[in-house]
C-alpha cells in the first residue's frame, strides 16, 4: 500500500511511511535508518507530506489484524486505554 501511495504522489516509500506515522500521532518518534545525506533530507520532508484521511484508512486497513504494528498502533477496542487514564 505504501508503494501505491508513493507512486501516486511521486515521493519515496520511506517518506510515505514516516508521513503515515506522523499522521497517526505527532507524539510518535520515528527513527529512520538513513545512511546517506539524501535519505536524511528525504525523511525530513515527510513532515511536510500530509496523507489524506482516505490514504490513512487505506494503509490501516491493509495491515493484517495479526500484524504487530497494527496491534500496537490500533489496539482492539477491549485493549484501548480510556482517555482519562
Amino acid at each position: 500500500m505504501f508503494q501505491h501511495i508513493a507512486a501516486q504522489r511521486s515521493v519515496s516509500v520511506p517518506r510515505v511511511v514516516l508521513a503515515w506515522m506522523l499522521g497517526i500521532s505527532r507524539s510518535l518518534i520515528a527513527l529512520p535508518g538513513a545512511t546517506r545525506p539524501e535519505s536524511v533530507r528525504d525523511s525530513a520532508q515527510a513532515a511536510d507530506l500530509e496523507l489524506s484521511s482516505e490514504e490513512m484508512t487505506l494503509v490501516e486497513s491493509s495491515l493484517p489484524a495479526s500484524d504487530p504494528v497494527r496491534q500496537e498502533l490500533f489496539p482492539a477496542p477491549s485493549r484501548r486505554v480510556p482517555a482519562s487514564e
